[in-house]
């Protein structure tokens, strides 16, 4: 008999949310889902050091974005995945379309350097999103702030205006 595995490693996934923070004593851990379409089913998928590591939902109450994954049973445990990325699969029949996720964002200025978590396209523009402390801030993915995209090296070199990292 024969068995079949599937590195999940190999599939394309794409970021939903954020697991944001500890809610109670007992594990239960409060959830943003930024992607309308993405629907928890029977596990998440948690981006640990860029490995996806898939928890067991025990209950999950989307009107209050509380989370209970099974395993996690304390705050100390909680504390592992907070500040994680949500992750799902690309479905097999989206259109595959280009983004920067793999590339490191540069502060020209300061030189402090930010993964890119995240190409968002609007009517117009393309924005950028980046992980900054706790949060997610966008820039514009425009000729007046960018400055060098260096395919080779993977990174993004651009001026970020005054007060981007505030907002």
């Amino acid at each position: 008999m024969s068995s079949k595995t599937i590195n999940i490693h190999d599939k394309p996934t794409r970021k939903v949310g954020f697991l944001l923070r500890t809610h109670g004593y007992k594990g239960h851990i409060k959830i943003s889902i930024d992607d309308d379409d993405f629907e928890p089913s029977g596990f998440l998928l948690v981006n640990i050091n860029e490995k996806f590591v898939p928890f067991k939902i025990e209950n999950f109450n989307e009107d209050a974005g509380i989370v209970k994954l099974s395993g996690i049973n304390s705050i100390e445990e909680a504390g592992i995945v907070v500040g994680k990325q949500v992750m799902d699969f690309v479905p097999e029949n989206a259109e595959a379309a280009f983004t920067y996720n793999d590339y490191t964002l540069i502060d020209i200025d300061t030189k402090i350097e930010y993964q890119i978590t995240d190409t968002v396209e609007m009517p117009n523009q393309t924005l950028l999103e980046f992980r900054n402390g706790y949060k997610d801030t966008l820039i514009p993915f425009h000729p007046d702030l960018i400055i060098e995209v260096n395919d080779e090296l993977k990174t993004i070199t651009a001026h970020f205006p005054d007060g981007i990292l505030d907002l």
